[in-house]
């Protein structure tokens, strides 16, 4: 197997992260355990071997859309609500990770650039709730609004039936599952606790067209579950490389509620209509846009709490029934939800998302001009971070503010990124120091008499930056590490 093969399909498996493909280190002890596996279970082996006769490659032929690039200054005077959308693409689907597949990925913020009459598509209900919202606006303020799409995140690419599609035509191409295997993924999906799924018949005996029939959270769960590396160890479809495959990789390390990849004008005078499966298999309604109106979309995603500044600010000193600070996810979910969750593109509004477009220019983190090429064989080595790791479970003063100077900064914020700035040095020197230790031990002496704790793998604390950028954390890491 030829090395950047071999790194492509431990990143895939998610043996190994992106950001240490050029870490020697990291690389070998991942490999050493992508070989363990093959030991330990048949299938998990058979299965590498196919896919390798692929190169492990993944395989879209995405379809190109036109761009029509505006500016928040093209949107001053208007009113704005969110539109949430899943981070998928548009195009074939043939091959995920080396296994062909067939699919239509049909949704994402795409959608309205491919159906002339059609801007968004969703649950009849869901639908109904948003073109009423639209209605609202337009009876309260006297003019229709504006709607911007924002991202949801990965979890919400577990429910879509392109993506179940190719994750079980998988099971299908790949050996068979061990019979063991299988009844313990069934056993884990029956005891899942934070839905009912007691009365799942066994992914053989049915599961699987029993999933059309269930609420998007409860399929989302199924294939979450599969995604645990448990069942990946055991040659369980790779759940999260399909839906890397199925993202628009314009949306690789993008966070909930990024905004801004679509902006259309929705028809309140027009009732939703039902879609055929051609048009969408996973959602049976379509919204309508504004006879001729253009799709547009900003040059690069705006985050959520400078594109909808206001309504962030709203819900941000709002509680929940128990009265606890609503976290990231709510505080977005609960503006979305509200008839009354706008944004005026006021000129305030304007200036400070014109500064921020400013402030990133030259920068490829969330960049849409560019972005709608084909996906390279290596696109699967960038991965968008989960809502678990990025926003939800954070509280809306603790998200990361990219693009914000130190020189805008209230006194407790610049005090904060000072703090993290030396908290990162030290992580970074002691990170070193273990790395040296590591070095020593694994090519001069026992590891047993350089650590303590005998073959276990020493880490260090981490945190998550609240008042500095991952990226600046991560730099400023490195630094502490060579100085050691």
């Amino acid at each position: 197997m030829a090395g950047v093969n071999l790194i492509k399909r431990l990143v895939q498996l998610g043996l190994l992260d992106s950001k240490n493909v050029d870490n020697a280190r990291q690389v070998k002890s991942a490999t050493t355990r992508y070989e363990n596996i093959k030991k330990e279970n048949s299938v998990f082996a058979k299965r590498e071997k196919l896919a390798a006769k692929n190169n492990f490659d993944t395989v879209i032929k995405e379809e190109k859309f036109p761009k029509n690039i505006i500016t928040p200054e093209d949107l001053q005077g208007e009113i704005l609500i969110p539109l949430m959308g899943d981070p998928s693409n548009i195009g074939l689907l043939s091959q995920v990770g080396g296994i062909p597949v067939k699919s239509n990925v049909q949704g994402g913020s795409k959608f309205p650039s491919k159906w002339d009459d059609l801007a968004w598509a969703s649950q009849a209900g869901s639908a109904g709730n948003y073109v009423n919202k639209v209605r609202h606006v337009e009876d309260t303020f006297g003019q229709a609004p504006i709607s911007v799409n924002t991202l949801m995140t990965d979890s919400s690419m577990y429910s879509p039936k392109f993506v179940r599609d190719p994750v079980f035509q998988q099971l299908d191409i790949s050996p068979k599952l061990l019979k063991k295997d299988v009844l313990e993924f069934d056993e884990r999906v029956r005891n899942e606790g934070s839905v009912d799924l007691s009365d799942w018949p066994g992914l053989f005996n049915g599961g699987i067209e029993m999933l059309d029939n269930l609420s998007m959270i409860k399929r989302g769960k199924v294939l979450e579950i599969m995604s645990m590396p448990k069942f990946r160890n055991k040659g369980f479809p790779l759940v999260q490389e399909t839906i890397n495959a199925a993202r628009d990789p314009r949306f690789a390390g993008s966070s909930l509620g990024d905004s801004g990849a679509a902006i259309v004008r929705v028809d309140p005078s027009r009732d939703v209509i039902p879609l055929p499966d051609r048009i969408h298999e996973n959602y049976d309604a379509g919204i309508l846009k504004v006879p001729g109106s253009p799709v547009q979309q900003f040059e690069r995603l705006i985050p959520y709490r400078k594109s909808f500044k206001d309504l962030f600010a709203e819900k941000a000193v709002a509680v929940d029934k128990n009265g606890r600070p609503l976290n990231y996810q709510n505080i977005i979910g609960s503006g979305n939800l509200s008839k009354e969750g706008i944004q005026r593109a006021d000129q305030k509004w304007v200036d400070e998302n014109m500064a921020f477009l400013e402030r990133m220019k030259g920068n490829p983190k969330g960049l849409l001009a560019a972005g709608g090429g084909a996906a390279a064989p290596t696109a699967g080595l960038i991965s968008t971070e989960s809502p678990q790791q990025k926003a939800s479970n954070q509280d809306a003063l603790s998200v990361s503010m990219d693009g914000i100077d130190t020189k805008s900064r209230s006194l407790p914020e610049f005090g904060g990124q000072t703090f993290e700035t030396a908290l990162a040095m030290l992580r970074g020197m002691g990170v070193g120091l273990l790395d040296a230790i590591q070095m020593i031990s694994d090519g001069m002496v026992p590891e047993s008499a350089m650590l303590p704790s005998g073959n276990k793998r020493i880490t260090v604390p981490d945190f998550q930056p609240k008042y500095m950028t991952k990226k600046d954390k991560g730099f400023v890491e490195n630094v502490g590490g060579l100085l050691f």
